[in-house]
């Protein structure tokens, strides 16, 4: 997951399309105003989405599988995001952990 950061030129998507069936991602943080596209150094591949509140949901990474998930949070926690944390989606949609 290390890798180029994202800027100004290179904005990190909002709302791009989620393939289909069960994935799961690294939910880092949710933040009502824009933040700097390089706030999140050294994580890639990073995406938003955007809640019916008006947040947007920064997440890493696109696992098929939960292990590999939870392995890219830990590296996450490791760069100093502690409150990350693993999200699943199902066909496009955010999902419960249970339902997952």
């Amino acid at each position: 997951m290390q890798g180029s950061d994202y800027s100004a030129a290179r904005p990190i998507p909002v709302d791009p399309p989620m393939p289909e069936g069960l994935v799961f991602k690294v939910q880092i943080g949710a933040f009502r105003n824009a933040i700097p596209q390089n706030l999140f150094k050294g994580i890639k591949p990073i995406s938003a989405e955007t809640t019916p509140q008006g947040l947007k949901r920064y997440t890493a990474g696109l696992f098929t599988k939960f292990s590999a998930a939870s392995q890219a949070k830990t590296q996450v926690n490791n760069l100093g995001y502690r409150d990350a944390f693993v999200v699943a989606f199902y066909n496009g949609k955010r999902i419960s952990m249970n339902e997952a």
